[in-house]
């Protein structure tokens, strides 16, 4: 099952969260990406693995991609949830 976790940077116990699933998880994991979220705000790993471990994501760290991945793994697009969510995140950090 593939999988974007999204996680905010400023999130203590989120940031927390998706570490510890990644250290759970990786063996299991068939991709695990870079993350390329920036680090100041956001970030952002593109993982493919198990249902269970998919399913132990807090759905507010997990958006599940549909066919806007492709064979080398990025999302084109990523998905109208993953971008909303995304876009909700970057406004709330930064308006007064």
């Amino acid at each position: 099952m593939r999988t974007t976790i999204i996680v905010d940077a400023n999130n203590a116990e989120d940031m927390r969260a998706a570490e510890a699933w990644l250290d759970r998880w990786r063996p299991a994991l068939r991709h695990v990406s870079d993350d390329e979220g920036c680090g100041c705000c956001v970030h952002i790993w593109h993982v493919t693995g198990p249902a269970q471990a998919v399913d132990e994501l807090p759905p507010s760290m997990r958006q599940l991609p549909g066919a806007g991945w492709t064979s080398n793994r990025m999302l084109i697009g990523a998905g109208l949830a993953g971008v909303a969510a995304l876009l909700a995140l970057v406004k709330a950090l930064y308006s007064p």
